[in-house]
């Protein structure tokens, strides 16, 4: 098992990503998506964590 974190984004979602960030850079609106966009990457992350934190 590797410490590392993987990435486990699709394609599709690295993408979406890249684009809100190039299109709302700036701005409240790009604000607003940096926001979403953490608060779902916090999530993603916490769920690792408890799933990581399972298997020990």
């Amino acid at each position: 098992m590797s410490d590392q974190a993987k990435d486990e984004r699709t394609p599709e979602d690295m993408e979406a990503t890249q684009a809100s960030g190039e299109r709302a850079e700036g701005g409240v609106d790009g604000d607003y998506e940096a926001l979403v966009r953490l608060l779902k990457e916090n999530e993603e992350l916490k769920d690792r964590a408890l799933r990581v934190a399972a298997e020990m």
